[in-house]
């Protein structure tokens, strides 16, 4: 089981790794993106009362950039490498490391 999920740790620190390393993942492509987003937010603003159109603005500034998703899934792996190198011998260990693995599944899908 402790190959199995070592495995899957390498690969999922092998994705993340891969995902930081996108060209839109730089602050410029990000913020172009933003902007584009807002532009377009902006054109549809009378189909939104003002309180919606804040809201709106709000939501694609958070999901503008993953980062803080891509940080999450890092120490993630960490923690469960951590719990695999001292012999995964706790339950709550085992516990841990397969909820984190099937926590990040639907971010990882994301990032492909």
């Amino acid at each position: 089981m402790a190959v199995l999920l070592g495995r899957q740790l390498d690969r999922i620190a092998t994705l993340t790794a891969q995902a930081n390393a996108l060209p839109a993942r730089q602050p410029e492509a990000v913020r172009a993106r933003l902007k584009q987003q807002i532009a377009l937010l902006v054109e549809n603003a009378d189909s939104f009362d003002s309180n919606r159109l804040h809201q709106e603005a709000v939501l694609l500034a958070v999901k503008a950039d993953i980062r803080e998703e891509l940080d999450r899934l890092g120490a993630h792996v960490t923690s469960a490498r951590s719990i695999l190198a001292q012999g995964g011998r706790s339950v709550v260990g085992w516990i841990f490391c397969a909820g984190i693995l099937s926590g990040i599944q639907y971010p990882l899908r994301q990032i492909q």
